[in-house]
């Protein structure tokens, strides 16, 4: 006979996985159609022990989840902020050259 509450566990994470991995695609460059929102369910039961180093193993991925698109985001701030530096330089008549050193 089959437990709903270990079957609404097994989906919860079943979710997770799956919006992790998309996650990751995206930070990677893939595109990905239609991402798929992940939401923490409400479950009104304890997770099942077997279940917990899964779990953990998915929690951990979602932190590094989070490090890295934090870093990716600040990379894209700067080099936005970079950007509208050199626009805005651009528009003012200085007469002298503005050189953009592409190995730094």
């Amino acid at each position: 006979m089959a437990d709903p509450w270990r079957d609404a566990w097994a989906s919860a994470l079943d979710d997770l996985e799956l919006s992790l991995a998309q996650g990751e695609r995206l930070l990677a460059g893939e595109q990905i159609d239609s991402p798929t929102p992940w939401t923490p369910p409400v479950i009104e039961a304890p997770l099942p022990p077997d279940m917990l180093e899964r779990a953990q193993a998915l929690l951990g991925r979602q932190r590094q989840l989070i490090d890295r698109t934090a870093a990716a985001m600040s990379g894209h701030r700067q080099r936005i902020d970079l950007v509208g530096k050199l626009s805005s330089s651009s528009n003012r008549v200085t007469g002298r050259p503005v050189y953009v050193d592409l190995t730094a």
